[in-house]
């Protein structure tokens, strides 16, 4: 038991360090939760403009 309760503690330190080193390097590239959602938001805005304009062009040829 306590060779087991050992053994899960190396390993809980061990992620402990990966999740810190993950965390250092997610840093080191400047992506913020903020970033992510404006950038979201562009391409929502953007394919929404697109879906616009192609119906705009679509309805006029079908009157014809």
């Amino acid at each position: 038991m306590e060779r087991e309760a050992g053994q899960g503690e190396r390993d809980i330190k061990t992620m402990q360090a990966e999740v810190e080193s993950l965390r250092k390097n997610a840093d080191g590239t400047g992506w913020s939760a903020e970033k992510e959602t404006a950038s979201e938001e562009a391409l929502r805005k953007a394919k929404d403009d697109a879906i616009r304009c192609t119906q705009v062009r679509v309805w006029p040829l079908l009157g014809t």
